[in-house]
């Protein structure tokens, strides 16, 4: 193949130990050759000294337990068990207020049932089990908001809104009364996490492992 030259071609010392973390066509093939330019040079650096982001390693008991830390407190908890539903709904609603394009109304899609999907594949990579739990929860509250937008007369988007705000403050006077900062703060992920963390402890009480 021009412009590529084999792992197996290199001098050893470039094919030292420690790449298993690097994807197979990385070890295989060497982007151009060094000399050719300074892209070539960059490309090399990341290709060889790639590791993913320590984020995307972790396991799904690892996210509940960071998420934990910040939520020990009886009445925190509580209200969570209350407010991280209604943010996710309040979410749903807003995304079921943008208009679609046609070929999405043909397909009888919207723009909440595209990001649901997206956030259930994410929650797939975590935990198969819980991700089929979140499939329920989306999927109800995606019905819940269609009903929702054929029956009222207010603009949907306004609804969303309010229950998102007095969501929020409910959150946030829960973390008061922790006395620590919600999560996301640290990692915008925890987002997706706190409805998971919910999850969980439904698994935990009918015995589904996840």
């Amino acid at each position: 193949m021009a412009g590529f030259e084999p792992a197996a071609s290199r001098p050893p010392d470039e094919r030292s130990t420690g790449l298993s973390h690097i994807p197979q066509w990385c070890q295989t093939y060497k982007f151009f050759n060094l000399s050719e330019s300074r892209h070539s040079n960059f490309i090399n650096h990341y290709l060889y000294n790639y590791k993913m982001p320590q984020q995307f390693m972790r396991s799904i008991q690892e996210w509940l337990d960071e998420y934990a830390l910040s939520h020990q407190n009886s009445t925190n908890k509580g209200i969570h068990w209350i407010c991280v539903p209604l943010i996710a709904w309040s979410i749903v609603l807003l995304f079921t207020s943008i208009p679609v394009p046609s070929t999405l109304k043909i397909l009888n899609l919207n723009w909440a049932w595209i990001a649901s999907c997206l956030a259930i594949i994410w929650y797939f990579f975590l935990s198969t089990s819980l991700a089929f739990g979140m499939m329920i929860f989306l999927g109800a509250l995606n019905f819940l908001s269609a009903q929702v937008q054929q029956t009222t007369s207010y603009p949907v988007w306004t609804i969303g809104v309010s229950i998102f705000v007095i969501a929020w403050i409910g959150q946030f006077f829960g973390h008061h009364i922790e006395g620590k900062k919600p999560s996301f703060l640290k990692d915008l992920q925890f987002l997706l996490i706190g409805p998971l963390w919910l999850m969980h402890f439904i698994y935990n009480k009918i015995g589904l492992k996840y």
